[in-house]
């Protein structure tokens, strides 16, 4: 049996606000990390484009950067949360794609390797926001 507020949160915030309210203080919390999340990777992006090469950045750490950010922005979506809560992964998710395009770009990498990323990220969010993640599980 769970409690009248069993959906508002965890620990001491559970007991403190009334079923389905998020405390204001969180949620204004939420959006000033969405704020402060957009300007996350603009030093990054200008430096690149400003210097014109993408040497001594990994690929491979971009692509898992995104691929997080695609769960964690898909979990949001999946649980219904509200924007504050998974907003700044929105915006860093979009920032670093855009990052990893000019990556690609300056360091040449093959047509293959941005199709696959493309192909990864569109698959794993069509399934998650299919509904079927939660085969075998009685509804």
């Amino acid at each position: 049996m769970s409690s009248p507020a069993a959906s508002c949160g965890t620990g001491a915030v559970r007991h403190c606000c009334p079923k389905g309210k998020q405390p204001a203080g969180g949620q204004a919390l939420g959006y000033a990390i969405v704020a402060g999340a957009s300007l996350l990777k603009v030093p990054q992006i200008l430096g690149i484009l400003n210097s014109g090469s993408a040497a001594g950045l990994n690929m491979a750490s971009f692509e898992l950067e995104n691929i997080g950010f695609s769960i964690h922005t898909a979990y949001g979506i999946v649980l219904g949360l509200p924007f504050s809560a998974f907003g700044e992964a929105v915006i860093i998710l979009l920032q670093n794609t855009f990052l990893l395009a000019i990556i690609y770009y300056y360091a040449k990498a093959p047509l293959w390797r941005g199709f696959l990323m493309i192909l990864l990220t569109a698959c794993g969010g069509w399934f998650v926001l299919s509904g079927d993640l939660f085969v075998g599980q009685a509804a």
